[in-house]
């Protein structure tokens, strides 16, 4: 009996290896969705940089005077106005908050050799790391 069934599965072994074949890639691909779906998962409880619960965004509307234009005596009266209040532990000015999608980008060249290297840039007082931790 058990020399029959063998004759049988040797000669069905072409389909016997279109079967195994489709259950290993179904098993692959389950796999690798499942990896997918993990890896996203960890990034997504991973920490950005800092936490932002804490973190206030002010900003000056000045209408239609240029930033330029503005004395710096403006900033620093802001400054220490801000320091004053007893919910604040720490003050920095950035051109635009991070994280929020804005990009300033800027191109360098050099004088030398005219190459050149596109970056995106954000102006940040010196302060800033010590305000988004």
């Amino acid at each position: 009996m058990l020399r029959h069934l063998l004759r049988l599965t040797w000669k069905r072994k072409s389909r016997n290896l279109m079967l195994s074949l489709e259950i290993l890639l179904a098993f692959v691909i389950v796999f690798g969705i499942a990896a997918f779906g993990l890896r996203y998962w960890q990034l997504y409880r991973q920490p950005v940089g800092f936490d932002g619960t804490d973190t206030w965004s002010v900003q000056m509307q000045m209408g239609e005077a240029p930033p330029k234009s503005i004395a710096p005596d403006v900033y620093d009266t802001l400054r220490r106005s801000l320091l004053e209040l007893p919910e604040v532990r720490a003050v920095s000015f950035a051109s635009y908050a991070p994280y929020t999608r804005s990009t300033w980008t800027t191109t360098f060249a050099s004088p030398q050799t005219g190459a050149a290297v596109q970056t995106n840039t954000i102006e940040a007082g010196d302060d800033l790391p010590e305000v988004l931790v």
